[in-house]
């Protein structure tokens, strides 16, 4: 835990140097080579512009207010009040962690691992309605690399790196504050 209050999560990245990554255009995976939100992608309503910078207005006055750490315990008590009423998205949630691990779930283990998710997903969303106000040096400080100089010595053969983080987690913060280290991130 950081003085600030902000607990990073430290992330192990992978030092695997592979050839560039191809394309989202021809990824096999894609049907008809559509980008990810190309299907999806709708004009932003004026309703949604607005709601959002109410939010993040509101993210900004909370920090200001009680500084990150209060922000953090703010997204945590958001997200188990969001968990606790969401119940579809609950249960959306659950079906998923079944495919990933393959197994059934405990009662227990299935409310740890989605109030868990809950949390944290509100707790990083937060983070990045805010981190434009948080100085970026404060901001790079947050993000521990375990094994950073093999992570280096990947980066001085000079063909990048492939770092793994998992999707259900910060891998957006990750990228940010890579990025606000000083480092290249694509993906």
């Amino acid at each position: 835990r950081r003085e600030n209050g902000y607990t990073p999560r430290t992330t192990a990245v992978s030092t695997t140097v592979s050839q560039p990554i191809p394309s989202e255009a021809t990824d096999p995976t894609r049907e008809n080579g559509d980008s990810p939100n190309e299907a999806t992608a709708s004009p932003v309503t004026g309703w949604e512009r607005v709601s959002f910078a109410v939010v993040q207005g509101a993210a900004v006055a909370v920090l200001s207010l009680v500084g990150l750490r209060g922000l953090y315990r703010f997204g945590q008590m958001f997200g188990l009040l969001e968990w606790s009423i969401n119940y579809r998205r609950r249960r959306r949630f659950t079906r998923a962690l079944k495919r990933v691990l393959g197994r059934h779930l405990s009662a227990a283990e299935r409310r740890h691992w989605t109030r868990d998710h809950f949390v944290k997903t509100r707790c990083d969303k937060l983070f990045y309605l805010v981190l434009h106000r948080i100085p970026q040096e404060r901001a790079a400080a947050l993000l521990t690399i375990k094994n950073e100089p093999a992570l280096q010595a990947a980066f001085a053969r000079g063909r990048g790196v492939y770092a793994a983080t998992f999707h259900h987690g910060a891998l957006h913060v990750v990228a940010m504050l890579l990025s606000l280290k000083g480092y290249k991130v694509v993906g």
